[in-house]
């Protein structure tokens, strides 16, 4: 038996299931908040978050002024999302990595700030796009209470050491009515069951925490949020076998959305009960 307890719930009986070498990533049965143990050193896993991790993952890189354009042309379907929401304002993305999102926000008429841990990234959006980026992480950056209408987190939230204490410490910067937008991988999607432990939502040991639409709508509760919706992405792996097969190609934009696939997207707002 695994001694673990969930951080959410405090049921002592998680269950395994993923196991890549010496990791394992434990799902509580009651929550369904996951999470990586046993728990890496996360000083050395800070540490990692330098060029090659970027270049080899793919991750915000762009070789030339082309490129460059193109990423953040790429990104205008999340900016598009946050204007549905807010039209303008001040926002901060919260691990930015080199900038891309940020520089099509901009664009579109927010004033931008970023927090990011690498400093290579920092660099590059300093450098390449102009940005104001702090280098650091929400425990050691600051800013002034309630300077954001709207604060984004991309693909990082499942990185925090402290989900419920970092949320926490962004909310100060938040707004009385602005929005947080959280895009993570699901774990408990269609697309991870079939994908296996080959899933690209595991990336262990990067992602400390595996989340569901359950349990990360429970983590943001116990943050002092109010989740205002939970939206899911359609399935990948669903997508890839009817190209396969000719006579089911045409619908698959209406078949594929049933099944989840890898990410989900919460918007929150704080809860001014709490």
């Amino acid at each position: 038996m695994i001694d673990s307890t969930c951080e959410i719930c405090g049921d002592v009986s998680p269950r395994i299931i993923v196991q890549q070498d010496e990791w394992q990533v434990l799902r509580c049965p009651k929550c369904e908040l996951g999470w990586l143990y046993p728990r890496p050193d996360l000083s050395h896993v800070t540490g990692q978050y330098d060029e090659a991790y970027f270049v080899d993952h793919r991750i915000m890189t762009a070789d030339t002024d082309e490129q460059l354009a193109s990423k953040v042309k790429g990104q205008s379907s999340r900016v598009r999302f946050v204007k549905r929401l807010k039209r303008g304002g001040a926002l901060l993305d919260i691990g930015c990595a080199s900038g891309h999102f940020l520089g099509c926000a901009a664009e579109a008429g927010f004033e931008v700030e970023g927090i990011e841990v690498s400093e290579y990234a920092v660099r590059q959006g300093r450098e390449r796009l102009g940005l104001s980026i702090e280098q650091g992480t929400i425990e050691t950056v600051s800013f002034p209470s309630a300077r954001f209408d709207v604060i984004t987190m991309w693909h990082v939230f499942e990185h925090f050491a402290d989900p419920v204490g970092s949320l926490q410490n962004a909310a100060r910067w938040l707004k009385p009515d602005g929005v947080l937008v959280v895009e993570c991988p699901n774990s408990g999607s269609f697309d991870a069951r079939k994908y296996g432990t080959e899933w690209a939502g595991w990336r262990i040991p990067y992602h400390l925490w595996h989340f569901t639409p359950k349990s990360l709508g429970k983590v943001f509760e116990r943050a002092g949020f109010e989740v205002r919706c939970i939206q899911t992405s359609p399935s990948l792996w669903l997508r890839n076998v009817m190209r396969r097969i000719p006579l089911l190609s045409l619908a698959r934009n209406l078949i594929c959305p049933l099944f989840t696939g890898r990410d989900m997207r919460l918007v929150a707002r704080q809860n001014v009960g709490t």
